[in-house]
This record gives C-alpha cells, structure tokens and sequence, in this order.
C-alpha cells in the first residue's frame, strides 16, 4: 500500500484531498497548523523544516516510506496589492513556496530510493 502525506489536510481542500486518497485505499497521514482527531495527523508548520522532518518522520515511523506528496498548505490575501504590507507578502511566499521547498526535499528521498513517487502541488483563492 503506499504512503501520503497531505499538506493542508486538517482542513478545507487539503481534507477533501485526503478523503479522496484513502478511499482510493492510500494511507494518508495529515500535516496541519491545528491538531484534528486524524489517526496520522501531525501539527507541523511547512515554513519551519525541522517542525516538516520531525512529522515526516513520525510519518514513517506509523506507515513507512512515503510515496505521495500533495502540497495543499497555503495562504492567500484578500486585499488590494497595495494594502498588503511586506511583512503579509513575505508569509505568503513563505507558506505557498518555501514550505513546498521544505516538503518536497524532505519526501524526495524516499521517492528515489523506492524508484517511484508522486508530488502534487495546488493553489486556491
């Protein structure tokens, strides 16, 4: 059986996501800012790296290698561009590019060792 991990999946499309992939008979472990009821949901925030290794880590630990990555953690803001301040922008670009970054090079080498792997990544507004 193979393994993902949503990003973003507490909630929102990241859950819807992740409901999809187990009724497709994945297991799926969850990364949120917020804690939910999920048997493999981890708190991890995808700007901080050590906070993403730590829960993949604890991933693997509960269902092994992962094989699948959605990237569906994101912030948007709705305000006009010259409202948003730099300290706004820069979380934003934190969230949607540097936690996929994150993500994305702390699954890889499972992906490679394994000699397969997919990665997903999405946006909403």
């Amino acid at each position: 059986m193979k393994n993902a991990v949503v990003t973003g999946g507490g909630s929102g499309i990241g859950a819807a996501i992740a409901a999809r992939l187990r009724a497709d008979g994945l297991n799926v472990a969850v990364l949120d800012l917020q804690q939910s009821d999920d048997e493999f949901a981890h708190v991890a925030d995808v700007t901080d790296r050590a906070a993403v290794d730590t829960a993949l880590n604890a991933v693997r630990a509960q269902l092994g290698p992962i094989s699948v990555l959605v990237n569906a953690a994101g912030l948007d803001c709705f305000k006009r561009f010259t409202d948003v301040s730099f300290d706004k922008w820069q979380q934003i670009i934190d969230v949607n590019l540097n936690g996929v970054f994150h993500c994305v090079q702390a699954v890889l080498p499972d992906m490679l060792e394994a000699g397969w792997g997919r990665i997903v990544n999405i946006s909403s507004s």
